[in-house]
């Protein structure tokens, strides 16, 4: 018999027909006893994306299974990011793809979602805010923000934060603000960090208190969200900060004031470049090119 033409073959191959029982077999890898099976048919629904509806319950069933699995589970399937996915060195998770996959779902992946932030797994909790964060829709802001200062668990409330700073939407910043003032630094540090990926002036008054965090990954990241939003009104607050004791704070302080470009910073970065740290000097040198 004679083979069946390379084109024939691939338009076979994606009949409904097929795709129906592909998805099929992926939502029944979801409850494999091998962790590795797992992840690998939660990468598989990530590729149907919307199609991949049916399997909302399944996947958030394995948004608590951080059992770590070698990042080439998903290689084949999603090519290099599944390779290199998250940038976590030890490897993937089942919980890690799960959430993908339920971000490409779309926001009818949203109510669910919601719901299963009340359970009283801390794992799955996390796996949850990821998946949030994953589908970035607005309508999970109150959502969140309304759980930041409730969770227990700090390493899920830096996720939260970090949620709300990847969705971008100023009704973020009061919850934001007051989450500056946690306890934890990796909570102060996403804090930060969320508000200035939201751009929004409402946040400098935040950022601007804790400049004088305790912690120079805090207030370097507060630096580098002041600058992100461009306000003038923290050039004074951002001069201060250029004879922070930590070169990395001095250095960021310098970056915002170039990215804000106000002449007011002008005496101050030409003094930055006498800096004993080289680094410090050149990002001085850089700022001063970049102001009016």
């Amino acid at each position: 018999m004679r083979a069946l033409p390379i084109a024939l073959l691939l338009c076979l191959a994606t009949t409904p027909a097929v795709q129906a029982q592909s998805l099929s077999d992926a939502i029944a890898g979801l409850t494999s006893a091998n962790a590795e099976v797992r992840a690998r048919a939660a990468c598989t629904l990530s590729r149907f994306r919307t199609d991949a509806q049916p399997a909302t319950s399944a996947l958030i069933a394995n948004l608590g299974d951080d059992t770590v699995v070698p990042h080439d589970v998903c290689r084949e399937i999603l090519g290099q990011r599944g390779y290199y996915g998250y940038g976590d060195p030890r490897g993937t998770t089942p919980a890690k793809e799960a959430a993908h996959a339920l971000g490409h779902i779309g926001p009818s992946a949203l109510a669910p979602l919601h719901a299963a932030l009340g359970t009283a797994d801390a794992a799955m909790r996390l796996g949850v805010v990821r998946a949030l964060r994953e589908l970035e829709e607005a309508d999970s802001v109150p959502v969140l923000a309304s759980l930041l200062p409730r969770e227990s668990v700090a390493e899920i409330r830096a996720e939260i934060a970090g949620a709300l700073g990847a969705i971008e939407d100023p009704r973020a910043v009061p919850a934001l603000g007051a989450a500056l003032a946690d306890s934890e630094i990796i909570v102060r540090e996403q804090a930060a960090w969320a508000l200035g990926a939201i751009e929004s002036r409402q946040g400098v008054g935040h950022l601007i208190t804790v400049l004088s965090d305790s912690s120079p990954l805090v207030r370097e990241r507060a630096a580098w969200a002041l600058g992100s939003i461009e306000d003038p009104s923290a050039v004074g607050a951002l001069v201060a900060l250029l004879t922070d004791v930590d070169p990395a704070v001095r250095e960021r302080a310098a970056w915002a004031l170039g990215s804000i470009g106000d002449e007011k910073a002008v005496d101050a970065l030409i003094a930055l470049m006498s800096d004993r740290d080289i680094k410090v000097r050149r990002m001085a040198t850089w700022a001063l090119s970049e102001l009016d």
